[in-house]
């Protein structure tokens, strides 16, 4: 059902495969937007430029979908354990941290909906964003609390 849904979706212009990558067919997905966010990153180091980010819920990325029933479903499907282990590994190892020209946070270990916009329950270091409006720096948001 999901292959018609998609290929109906797809074949009659609902996706825009310019913004959703993963799960379509013959479309690169992850690796494609990893790549240009690193590269935006290189770039800002580079030139010295201020970068704005959104935070994506990567802990989160596979949406109702428990980590545990991938790790089931690989065993059912006989997938070598070394592989198991490393998909494990990259659904619960994700980590963060980020610098502004004084101060760099420890890692952060990610867990679902931190990176977003609800502050509260979260833990100890002050961090904070600045975006660029009219090519002056604005301090329009200020995140007090990232554990």
């Amino acid at each position: 059902m999901a292959t018609h849904l998609t290929k109906y979706l797809t074949e009659n212009g609902y996706i825009n495969t310019s913004v959703q990558k993963g799960g379509i067919p013959g479309v690169s997905g992850g690796l494609e937007h990893a790549t240009m966010i690193w590269e935006a990153i290189q770039r800002a180091k580079s030139e010295n430029l201020n970068l704005d980010v959104v935070w994506l819920d990567l802990a989160n990325a596979y949406g109702s979908v428990p980590h545990g029933m991938i790790q089931l479903a690989l065993r059912m499907y006989h997938v070598p354990e070394d592989i198991q282990v490393m998909l494990d590994d990259y659904f619960s190892g994700f980590r963060m941290r980020f610098s502004t020209s004084d101060y760099t946070t420890n890692w952060i270990n990610l867990e679902m909906g931190q990176t977003q916009t609800d502050r509260k329950g979260m833990g100890s270091s002050s961090v904070k964003w600045w975006s660029r409006t009219e090519g002056k720096e604005k301090r329009d948001m200020i995140i007090d609390e990232v554990r």
